[in-house]
């Protein structure tokens, strides 16, 4: 009999991040000119994404520091987003430098930590960056130490070369809006294309959810604070116009497959984003239209009108159970004939990206006539049709290109027969 000894199983990489919020706050008020408001903070649940994108595979440990006791809703979000909250005394220095070094040092102590993994802090204190440099001493070579915050205030320093320096808003990406900030250099920014021009009107959101409504208890907004809207930085063109349509109760169906639960406002795609992908990839203007179940809650109808979708609401058929009236609707909708374009007065057939999943909106979509158009399905392939089924239509995975989920899903992708290893499998509990 063959005896062999089985592969060691290595430990999985853990990435500690820290969160410094009162000093991000602190710069984050001085850059608007007002104390930020919960729609002008980062939204803190991309956070994990973007470390796993950037320090590779493994878990994230995210802490959050802030002054005791802390506001009871925010607590809950933090917990609810996957952090452990640290509290500290309120300090004249506004920074809980004290409290996340300890936390640092403790974990740094104990058994097989930091191999070649991370220890990120988002901060904008100058002395908490200091010390962070001096964790260079504790930890071993290969574990990387990452400061992420305005990158604009951070010091200039050869010195300080094993630390990795990037910004919370143009690496990281955790701003819903643009912030005002200056560029560096007296740089112009770059005004090509579309851009998305940032509300300045006044907001109030959740802290545990996405939900944004506009309050109109303060009046309309002023002419230079309009609801965010598309606008065009160049003369208009005859390039191709895109069409974006969201199939809502189709994405939360195949959500709550994956998650084994009903999604939260924390589980569902960030549909900014979503937008921003698709205005990317578009040659013209993108027309959005979001299909949900009728009448839809009001704030989140409001939120993604901010965001440039037109709600569309879509009635209950009360006389046939189980009616999928959202994907007809999306299907119908497919068959306008302006998305065809019109040859006689030179108007061009739109490009056309879908967010869904189901195998009649993929025949609604092979029944465009092939032109040289653009037919994209974004979603989670593994529940879409086999892509040979429908060779005329790409599929794309909407938590990898879009960045959409503020925390990775657990999608189940099956064993690859051609790359597998027998032996690691077999010594698995």
């Amino acid at each position: 009999m063959t005896t062999y000894d089985p592969r060691p199983q290595q430990e999985t990489p853990t990435h500690y991040v820290y969160v410094d919020g009162p000093s991000i706050d602190r710069r984050l008020g001085e850059i608007l000119g007002h104390r930020p408001t919960a729609v002008d903070r980062p939204d803190w649940r991309r956070l994990e994404m973007w470390v796993q994108q950037e320090f590779g595979p493994g878990r994230a440990q995210l802490h959050f520091a802030t002054y005791a006791p802390g506001s009871p809703t925010f607590l809950r979000f933090l917990e609810s987003a996957g952090f452990i909250p640290l509290l500290a005394e309120r300090m004249d220095n506004e920074t809980c430098d004290d409290l996340i070094v300890d936390s640092i040092s403790q974990i740094s102590r104990e058994p097989r930590r930091f191999g070649s993994w991370g220890v990120v802090v988002v901060t904008q204190q100058p002395h908490l960056i200091d010390r962070v440099e001096e964790l260079e001493s504790w930890l071993p070579s290969s574990c990387r130490i990452a400061v992420v915050g305005f990158t604009e205030d951070f010091p200039e320093d050869e010195s300080r070369a094993k630390i990795e320096f990037f910004d919370v808003e143009d690496d990281a990406q955790l701003f819903r809006n643009r912030l005002p900030r200056e560029p560096f250099d007296d740089e112009k920014p770059e005004r090509s294309g579309e851009r998305i021009v940032p509300s300045r009107a006044h907001y109030e959101q959740s802290e545990a959810s996405n939900v944004v409504t506009f309050s109109p208890a303060n009046g309309a907004p002023p002419a230079a604070a309009r609801p965010m809207q598309s606008v065009a930085l160049q003369e208009p063109t005859d390039e191709r116009p895109c069409y974006l349509l969201v199939d809502g109760n189709n994405i939360d169906q195949v959500l709550g497959e994956i998650l084994g639960s009903k999604p939260t406002a924390e589980t569902r795609p960030d549909w900014r984003r979503v937008m921003e992908y698709v205005e990317g990839q578009a040659e013209g203007r993108v027309r959005a239209d979001f299909a949900h179940i009728a009448p839809g809650h009001a704030g989140f109808r409001h939120a993604i009108t901010e965001m440039g979708y037109k709600s569309r609401p879509v009635r209950f058929d009360d006389s046939v159970t189980n009616r999928p009236v959202v994907e007809q609707f999306v299907c119908r909708m497919l068959s306008a004939n302006a998305l065809r374009g019109d040859a006689d007065r030179e108007l061009p057939a739109w490009d056309i990206f879908v967010v869904g999943h189901s195998r009649e909106l993929f025949d609604a979509l092979a029944r465009i006539p092939q032109t040289d158009q653009r037919i994209a399905v974004l979603g989670l392939p593994e529940h879409m049709p086999f892509a040979e089924d429908y060779p005329g239509i790409e599929q794309l995975d909407m938590e990898r290109e879009t960045g959409a989920f503020a925390r990775p899903l657990p999608r189940d992708m099956g064993i690859n027969v051609d790359v597998f290893d027998p032996d690691a499998l077999f010594a698995e509990d």
